[in-house]
């Protein structure tokens, strides 16, 4: 009897240590799956260059976005340029942290910047609260890095730890059921 309630005790501990050990997998599977399918923040900080003492009219100040040019973007269409260069997915705050505002083309003399869509460009528009601004953040959303996973593979990688948690589950319920069959309860 007494090697009866060993083997039991030791089955609930084995258990319990494989839940245990299976909870803090899934995290780590899961946090790594969501680093190569998710888009990041990306944050550009622009410096504008004054031109001579005075600032001149109508001068338009150009920058590229750092992670929007890499040519592996292109073969995914949800890191692409022309999905991730717009108007929704990039905000501007100048130097005081307040948020620009893009409502068209530099033409528009309420207009702080302008967004080329589809290319990495940003045109800084010389209005009068622009000016005064040395300094600009730009934060956007992008792919990661070049480790990045698209198309049936990421529906894929998303998978694996509803899976793990899956074979998780079922193994914990085998062991549960065993425990109870050797104490003689039928389920």
């Amino acid at each position: 009897m007494a090697e009866k309630n060993n083997n039991l005790l030791g089955m609930a501990i084995m258990m319990a240590v494989a839940i245990l050990l299976g909870v803090i997998l899934i995290q780590i599977i899961a946090d790594l799956t969501a680093d190569k399918v998710q888009l990041v923040q990306q944050t550009d900080t622009l410096t504008l260059v004054k031109v001579g003492a005075t600032e001149a009219n109508n001068v338009t100040y150009e920058y590229q976005l750092s992670a929007l040019d890499d040519p592996w973007r292109a073969d995914f269409s949800e890191c692409s340029k022309s999905t991730l260069a717009t108007g929704t997915n990039i905000i501007i705050y100048n130097s005081t942290g307040a948020e620009m505002t893009e409502n068209g083309a530099c033409t528009d003399t309420t207009n702080e910047y302008y967004i080329i869509e589809g290319q990495s460009t940003l045109l800084i528009c010389n209005v009068e609260n622009t000016n005064h601004s040395t300094t600009m953040t730009v934060e956007y959303n992008t792919c990661p890095s070049s480790e990045y996973v698209g198309g049936w593979a990421q529906t894929i990688f998303k998978l694996i730890p509803g899976f793990f948690a899956l074979a998780l589950l079922i193994s914990a319920a085998f062991l549960i059921f065993r425990i109870l069959k050797k104490e003689g309860i039928e389920i």
